[in-house]
């Protein structure tokens, strides 16, 4: 009897034994599952931040118009790639991305960009719009007037963009509201927004910026800014330089003015020198000849007197743009180019710089790259 007890025993044990055994074979199987699982969510989680590293990169290049920079290969025109860029050598985690800009599309990038943890793969493909508001020639929130007319006869302001080819001005009449708006005030300025500030246009004039000589119709003025620093006017400012210039084309100097910015010498000359204009912006003069030069006002621009100008560079207004008022001494502007063998009056676009004032944009619109859409793969 006892060695019967004692097999039901043993019979017992094997069979909770058994039961233990396959309980712990299924845990861990769900448990290496869950491991696994948890290892490919890790990896997607790896190659999907890859993916994005890869659209931040080409967004940003795109704002920088660094596409022909050591980092990225043309492929040919508007078609550029980056490959196997390594995040992380040890765990094996890069992207690729490649650039198409798209045909029949204005300004429009498609962006592919594929992140690798690993084995894992995910793709990110999206689509923006690179706002060049600072590139045109001119952008008006409001209406824009080129032309004059004269006994019959039609005087028109010339518009090229940076291509030099002629536009049409009136290409450019959008929203005010996709004009960007600046920061203007004065205590941000004065407390460390601005490199300078001056209280108004004495304190300017009295400044190591500003030089005469000569006297009276021999009188010659210049204005001589450093190169990326920002200035601030807190008034408005009626300009009677012959000169007003920064060194550096590729840093210019900004000019901020709480106020109201006319021209009124005989012929300003102006180069790598920007002005944010929290007004209106005349030129009273009979002629303005400009170098990378950018003014963007919130109220409207006028040039009053169409003798002479060339004016390269960029004209952003919130209200209306009048390019030619009138002719001075009623004569037309082509008679006045041929009899002082001048070109006549014109605007051609040139790349803006706008690294140097976008810290004191309210919005980042007018600068960066706008997604229109976004897909994941």
């Amino acid at each position: 009897m006892w060695q019967e007890e004692r097999g039901s025993v043993v019979a017992v044990a094997l069979i909770v034994i058994a039961a233990f055994t396959t309980i712990i074979g299924g845990l861990s199987s769900v448990t290496i599952s869950e491991m696994r699982s948890v290892r490919s969510e890790i990896e997607e989680t790896k190659a999907f931040y890859a993916a994005e590293a890869g659209i931040e990169k080409a967004i940003y290049d795109l704002k920088e118009d660094n596409l022909d920079s050591g980092d990225w290969n043309k492929v040919e025109s508007n078609h550029y790639e980056i490959a196997d860029q390594t995040i992380s050598a040890s765990s094996g985690v890069n992207y690729s991305v490649t650039i198409k800009k798209l045909s029949g599309a204005e300004d429009v990038y498609e962006i592919l960009a594929t992140g690798n943890g690993n084995d894992l793969e995910k793709k990110i493909v999206t689509h923006v719009k690179y706002n060049d508001m600072f590139t045109k020639p001119i952008t008006s929130g409001g209406t824009i007037n080129s032309s004059f007319t004269l006994s019959g006869s039609e005087v028109e302001v010339d518009v090229y963009d940076q291509e030099g080819n002629k536009t049409d001005p009136k290409s450019r009449e959008i929203s005010a509201d996709e004009i960007p708006d600046f920061n203007f005030d004065a205590q941000d300025h004065q407390n460390g927004l601005s490199d300078k500030y001056f209280a108004d246009q004495t304190a300017f004039e009295n400044s190591d910026y500003y030089s005469s000589s000569g006297w009276w119709i021999f009188k010659s003025d210049k204005v001589s800014l450093p190169a990326g620093e920002m200035i601030y006017l807190d008034s408005s400012l009626s300009m009677s330089y012959d000169e007003i210039s920064s060194p550096d084309p590729n840093n210019p100097a900004v000019v901020v003015v709480n106020g109201n910015l006319d021209f009124g010498e005989i012929n300003n000359d102006i180069e790598n020198v920007y002005f944010l204009v929290n007004g209106n912006y005349t030129v009273a003069g009979a002629g303005l000849d400009t170098k990378n030069t950018l003014v963007y006002t919130t109220g409207n621009m006028n040039f009053n007197w169409d003798v002479n100008y060339n004016y390269q560079g960029a004209l952003i207004s919130k209200g209306d743009m009048s390019l030619i008022e009138r002719n001075f001494a009623s004569v037309t502007s082509t008679i006045i180019s041929e009899f002082l063998g001048l070109d006549g009056s014109s605007i051609r676009a040139e790349k803006i710089q706008t690294d140097v004032f976008s810290h004191v944009l309210d919005k980042k619109s007018g600068l960066e790259p706008v997604m229109i859409s976004w897909e994941e793969k």
